[in-house]
């Protein structure tokens, strides 16, 4: 079998046993160090010559072969499963990712290699190329971490081990033996006994990152809806507002009968944040829907202040001074309304404008109205002289002003407009913060 072994190096990355010019083998890298055994204290000194001690490809025999070699796991790999399923098979294929005798977590490509004979092909071994789920990891890491898209590649078969993700998390993980629920120390090397390593589940992720939780949510929801071809909104929570993604699920499956692994690969990215349901700072809108809102309660204000100056003059006395200066400051009212149309869609906002808008809107238009009635009352051709007093013209205004404010509190406490969540594919995949009730029947009242 071939040995495996771990190997003293220097600053120059070459195998050494020199003292004083290695570097230290307890994690820390720490150059001029001596190669020392894993007692730390017996200096390494291999000079050995036997059946192993082979140099170059003329078969030349030398006596270095083993040195600076400080740990060997006494690997033989023809014991290892992956080997002994090759042989079995005779045929090539893919590993089921497995925990190999260094510790690490990783899969092989297998291809079974035959001597010729004049009675055909004997077997002769198993040629296999090692790759470890790390570097998945990385090539995924590599080329999304700074992307905004997330990607994850995990096992279709449960519990759904991870191969790789893209945020950086880990796809397995070392426990103390000692101490399963304490993690190892980085110093630690990968093969020592000190240490357990442990493969991790999609569902065992989530708590390090936003990113990781919206890729468990993501992966959830495919396979809930039998891992559909079309792309999935995602949000992290029920809450409004909250971050919300749009994923993919890929099944992925080499070809050519190689192997029986079936992965999934769930691609995540952010959804795009639709803001015309909003006036925002920034928002080109923002400024002129303040700038307008302030000029209108200033005129109207300025208006009201100058009729109610000149009540005494005749045209203005004729024309129902009282009822015109309630009309103007209702107006003004509706124009400082506007400033609840700025800011973002909430619950609050949502229910404040519904009640602002079309309150001051009847309270407004209920005395020009009571107006226009009292002078055709007043002028109308009749026999009987017709008298409507002030106090009470000003009372008939007051049915306007409460059945309004009746369908209001129907509507607050029955069915209320809310900040609401619409996901839409139109153009692009967007999402967008709206004000909406659970039914229509407001909109239907309201055009009554």
């Amino acid at each position: 079998y071939l040995p495996d072994n771990y190997l003293c190096l220097n600053e120059k990355s070459e195998v050494t046993q020199t003292p004083g010019d290695a570097l230290a083998v307890d994690g820390s890298g720490k150059p001029g160090s001596t190669c020392v055994y894993e007692d730390g204290v017996t200096v390494v000194n291999r000079n050995l010559i036997g059946d192993y001690a082979h140099c170059g490809d003329n078969g030349q025999v030398c006596n270095g072969t083993f040195t600076g070699a400080f740990y060997s796991p006494e690997y033989d790999g023809r014991y290892r499963p992956w080997y002994l399923n090759a042989r079995d098979r005779q045929r090539p294929h893919w590993s089921d990712p497995y925990l190999y005798e260094t510790g690490y977590i990783g899969m092989t490509h297998l291809h079974p290699v035959y001597n010729p004979s004049e009675r055909g092909p004997i077997f002769a071994g198993v040629m296999a190329v090692d790759y470890k789920v790390e570097d998945f990891a990385h090539f995924l890491e590599k080329n999304y971490k700074d992307s905004g898209t997330m990607v994850a590649i995990i096992e279709d078969a449960e519990p759904h081990y991870l191969i790789g993700l893209s945020t950086g998390t880990l796809a397995s993980v070392q426990y103390l033996a000692s101490d399963p629920t304490q993690l190892c120390p980085t110093f630690v090397q990968y093969g020592s006994k000190d240490c357990i390593s442990e493969r991790r589940t999609i569902d065992q992720i989530g708590d390090s990152s936003l990113q990781d939780e919206a890729i468990k949510q993501a992966f959830h929801k495919h396979k809930e809806m039998g891992y559909p071809e079309e792309l999935l909104f995602v949000k992290i929570s029920e809450d409004v507002g909250a971050d919300s993604f749009v994923s993919q699920a890929t099944a992925f499956e080499p070809n050519q009968g190689l192997s029986n692994l079936k992965w999934r690969i769930i691609t995540v990215s952010p959804a795009f944040e639709e803001t015309n349901d909003t006036i925002m700072p920034g928002d080109p809108f923002f400024g002129v829907v303040l700038f307008l809102g302030f000029v209108g309660a200033v005129v109207c204000s300025s208006f009201f202040v100058y009729l109610y100056r000149k009540r005494s003059v005749r045209v203005i006395a004729y024309g129902d001074w009282r009822f015109t200066c309630a009309f103007v400051a209702g107006c003004g009212l509706l124009n400082v309304a506007t400033f609840t149309l700025v800011g973002p869609n909430t619950d609050a906002t949502c229910l404040v404008r519904m009640w602002f808008f079309h309150l001051l809107f009847v309270t407004a238009l209920a005395p020009l109205f009571i107006k226009c009635w009292r002078m055709y009352m007043l002028t109308r051709p009749t026999y009987q002289r017709t008298t409507i007093s002030n106090t009470q013209a000003a009372l008939y205004t007051l049915p306007f002003i409460l059945l309004q404010t009746t369908v209001l509190l129907i509507f607050t406490f029955v069915d209320p407009p809310k900040a609401t969540e619409v996901f839409s594919t139109e153009d692009g995949f967007t999402r967008s913060i709206v004000c909406q009730a659970n039914t229509p029947a407001f909109f239907h009242c309201r055009n009554c």
